[in-house]
């Protein structure tokens, strides 16, 4: 199965009317978000390399945080084993303390990853990969923080991908 839908690729609050006249008059001015761009997002069928896709990039990176992570988990629709899904591997580094993130962040662009912020979830920061490395989004997350309650982001800490996993399954307990 491959499913194929366009999405927005960023967040968007403005619709109709108002969007294209923000559009229209260049409205931006840091006030008013962009319209989102729309781009194809393929959902395939579970594989079953995606746990040893994880392992390795797992084996790439801890040794240079060992010391200064709690944690480095396999999250996201990737992690839940018979599940469809966009073919990139959502990976967290989970720290202990926000004392720790100059460091981490330092490791992992000497490993070759770019910083790119928070974007826009506290406690947590993002970095891409290099392109010889499989299709993946890395996130530094504080342990104990809210972007450790997110589906993406874990702390530590499988239990969303157990929840999401077991509702997968068994649809008859989910509740809403």
């Amino acid at each position: 199965m491959s499913v194929e839908a366009d999405l927005p690729t960023s967040e968007t609050r403005l619709s109709g009317k108002l969007s294209d006249f923000v559009s229209s008059h260049g409205v931006y001015h840091g006030r008013v978000p962009k319209p989102a761009t729309i781009a194809a997002v393929k959902v395939v069928d579970y594989d079953r390399d995606w746990p040893q896709m994880f392992q390795r990039l797992r084996e790439q990176i801890w040794p240079s945080l060992r010391d200064a992570a709690v944690a480095i988990e396999h999250v996201g629709s990737t992690s839940i084993t018979g599940m469809a899904a966009k073919p990139v591997i959502d990976v967290d580094i989970v720290i202990a303390s926000g004392a720790n993130r100059p460091v981490v962040r330092g490791r992992l662009q000497t490993l070759g990853y770019k910083h790119r912020g928070n974007l826009g979830i506290d406690d947590r920061e993002a970095f891409a990969p290099t392109n010889d490395q499989p299709a993946h989004h890395l996130y530094v997350c504080l342990q104990n923080s809210l972007c450790t309650s997110k589906p993406h982001c874990s702390p530590g800490l499988s239990s969303n991908a157990s929840i999401s996993s077991h509702g997968l399954f068994h649809p008859e307990e989910a509740t809403g």
